[in-house]
């Protein structure tokens, strides 16, 4: 990653994504000071104990989308509970993101990519030419 980006994007969903992103906000941030850092994050409402304060006040710009999620199976009752909750909530999603001004020769990082969340989001960072995505996973 080259830190002569124009900015630095992170998607976050879970508390782990919040505090892996903020370490690594922390290290961009002594190697390049003025690196725009920029989180990404869904709503987090069943998290309301934590003091995100400490986290969000890490980077220079914090922008929340909704939360799109599949919960269910590939059976009839399951598709057709996918068709009326998951397939508008993920296009809410997809509206707001596309709101968030992807900054030409920028860098996304995004943790796993195997959520709703996380593919819309990649499928947002790949519609910019000039922006290039960083895929983290475990093994």
């Amino acid at each position: 990653m080259g830190l002569s980006k124009s900015a630095v994007y992170f998607f976050a969903e879970s508390t782990l994504d919040h505090a892996m992103w903020a370490g690594l906000a922390a290290v961009i941030r002594e190697v390049a000071p003025r690196q725009p850092l920029v989180l990404i994050r869904t709503e987090q409402p069943e998290a309301t104990q934590y003091q995100w304060d400490v986290v969000l006040e890490r980077f220079d710009e914090v922008h929340e989308v909704g939360s799109a999620r599949y919960q269910g199976d590939w059976s009839p009752r399951g598709l057709y509970s996918a068709l009326r909750r998951g397939f508008p909530q993920a296009r809410r999603v997809a509206s707001q993101l596309r709101k968030v001004d992807l900054r030409p020769g920028s860098t996304a990082f995004v943790f796993s990519g195997l959520s709703l969340n996380q593919g819309l989001f990649l499928r947002r960072v790949h519609s910019e030419e000039s922006v290039s995505s960083v895929l983290i996973t475990l093994t």
